[in-house]
């Protein structure tokens, strides 16, 4: 579950899916998330952890549910993809490239990625992102409803608001999270269980920009300890190439 999230239509955000096993339906068999990006190998982008070691043919993409109990539209997985440098358990390199059989047909369309320039100015801190998920929240494995919340980039510079070990959050990462109001004094939003692999995406003259991708954290919506998610500014070789974005 989006920690505090709100309630949204899927229709809304037509380039977020869910992963889950093959020959499942319903709330059965979902793991995680994924967002849309299109291109000739018609791709998607998760996370690594939440793809590391299973079989394409055991799992589908699934897009176009507003609760995890309607019946969306699925796609078979052609090919999973992950950086040479992952390392299970590790937050760096935590990022997916996987290959879907056909192309989605409307209303699934591609998220954007920015380019290095517009990417920058969308990820500076205080920045307001957004998240969806149908994650749990540690008491219940997943919630029906999707959710959406907005919540802001956190400076990685060790504070009351970072308080990861220093080395801990490199290049590779972003920070994010929800506050109550605009003295930052309580984390009341954030990504949670089950939400890993979906998007960390903003606008930009009302156009859809992919920068993050869900990853981890310490708890959901902790004091000191926002959620990481994986800069899609970082990994922009990788997908141009495994995509042929």
């Amino acid at each position: 579950m989006v920690f505090n999230g709100q309630i949204v239509n899927s229709l809304n955000y037509p380039f977020f899916g869910v992963l889950r096993w093959k020959n499942t339906s319903g709330g059965q068999g979902f793991f995680c998330g994924c967002s849309y990006i299109g291109g000739p190998k018609n791709a998607c982008i998760s996370a690594a952890h939440c793809v590391s070691g299973k079989n394409p043919e055991d799992i589908q993409a699934e897009f176009k549910k507003s609760r995890l109990s309607d019946i969306g539209v699925f796609y078979n997985v052609k090919k999973i993809i992950i950086p040479k440098k992952y390392i299970k358990g590790n937050f760096n390199f935590d990022i997916a490239i996987i290959h879907l059989t056909e192309k989605p047909v409307s209303p699934v369309v591609p998220i954007n990625i920015p380019d290095h320039k517009l990417g920058r100015l969308l990820k500076k801190p205080y920045n307001n992102v957004n998240i969806i998920g149908f994650g749990g929240d540690g008491r219940v494995k997943y919630f029906d409803n999707m959710n959406s919340a907005t919540i802001q980039i956190v400076r990685k510079k060790k504070s009351k608001f970072n308080r990861y070990p220093t080395g801990d959050i490199s290049s590779k990462l972003l920070l994010a999270t929800g506050y109550q109001d605009e003295s930052r004094s309580k984390v009341v939003r954030d990504a949670c269980l089950g939400d890993s692999g979906g998007p960390l995406f903003t606008y930009h003259e009302g156009i859809p920009y992919l920068i993050g991708s869900i990853t981890g954290g310490r708890g959901c919506a902790v004091e000191g300890y926002p959620g990481i998610y994986s800069n899609i500014l970082k990994f922009k070789k990788f997908i141009s190439k495994k995509a042929e974005l």
